[in-house]
């Protein structure tokens, strides 16, 4: 028979458990995606991958992404888009794209990455936010 967790594990030993949980997963440790076709040469002439560096992607940033009603389809790459609209950051943790930034020609960050980015550097680049 199985019972609920309240009833079969002590709050003490389920306390411990997630502690260690959340200890394995990092949550507030910076992950690094190297994007090499976003580089630029060092003073040496050698290739210097760009950094996107991100937060862990949680379930509750995949709930978001998946409940965006605002124009998006649930496709790969708009979900691919959201993580680095709202998870790419610098090596400081700070976000790289901003939804409300425009260039001089009007065009926002996003409209930008939708339409003038490569679709499968991109989704390279969320899958190993997502898997690493």
């Amino acid at each position: 028979m199985i019972t609920t967790p309240a009833a079969s594990v002590p709050a003490r030993a389920s306390a411990e458990l997630l502690a260690r949980i959340v200890a394995q997963f990092e949550p507030d440790r910076l992950r690094v995606v190297e994007v090499p076709e976003w580089g630029r040469p060092d003073e040496a002439g050698e290739l210097v991958p760009f950094k996107v560096c991100h937060l862990p992607v949680t379930l509750a940033d995949m709930s978001k992404m998946h409940a965006r009603r605002d124009g998006w389809r649930d496709t790969m790459f708009d979900r691919s888009l959201w993580l680095l609209m709202n998870k790419a950051a610098d090596e400081t943790g700070q976000l790289i794209f901003n939804p409300d930034r425009t260039t001089d020609e009007g065009k926002a960050d996003f409209e930008i990455l939708a339409t003038k980015v490569d679709p499968f550097i991109i989704t390279r680049i969320a899958a190993a936010m997502i898997g690493g």
